[in-house]
């Protein structure tokens, strides 16, 4: 094969991967897992997503008052993971009403789908409506099933899809 024929097909072989990237940018990507236990570089850390005005909260003693929600996960390299469900909102004439869920356990991934595997959790609430119900339960173990989420980065931001809805969303790093 003459040289002006290799560098021709080195050259379209070049064009293609470049093609190839742009789109799966477009589309969105899962990154390989090459970090430590299956988990993306890029994945780890902690990733927040706020709705209504919500704030972040991973300590309900320290949770703003007011009215809103927040998601956020924690991943560690090894593969351990912490979620959080916060719920909060002021009843006129009673008072603050807070609520936070969080669960703790391993990920597996293979490509863009997380697989939860929760281990253990905590119910806790604050009610100033109603003091009987301000408490911290731990969750059974049919509150504890695996959860099959799929992800992506778009931009420097993480796109979860959860079947059930409770965690879909766009989160930040936080």
């Amino acid at each position: 094969m003459s040289l002006r024929i290799r560098s021709v097909l080195i050259s379209a072989a070049a064009i293609w991967l470049v093609i190839l990237g742009l789109l799966s940018e477009a589309l969105g990507r899962a990154p390989s897992t090459d970090g430590e236990g299956g988990i993306p570089r890029e994945l780890v850390g902690k990733w927040g997503n706020a709705a209504s005005g919500g704030s972040y909260c991973t300590d309900i003693d320290l949770c703003a008052d007011g009215d809103g929600a927040s998601v956020s996960f924690s991943f560690h390299r090894s593969g351990r993971t912490d979620y959080f469900l916060f719920q909060s909102t002021r009843v006129e004439g009673c008072g603050q009403v807070r609520s936070l869920a969080r669960k703790t356990g391993q990920i597996e991934i293979k490509g863009s789908t997380i697989t939860f595997l929760p281990a253990v959790g905590v119910y806790k609430s604050v009610n100033d409506c109603r003091p009987d119900l301000t408490g911290s339960w731990s969750f059974d173990a049919q509150d504890l099933e695996p959860v099959v989420l799929h992800w992506q980065f778009e931009d420097s931001k993480l796109r979860i899809t959860d079947p059930n809805g409770e965690a879909s969303g766009v989160y930040s790093r936080l």
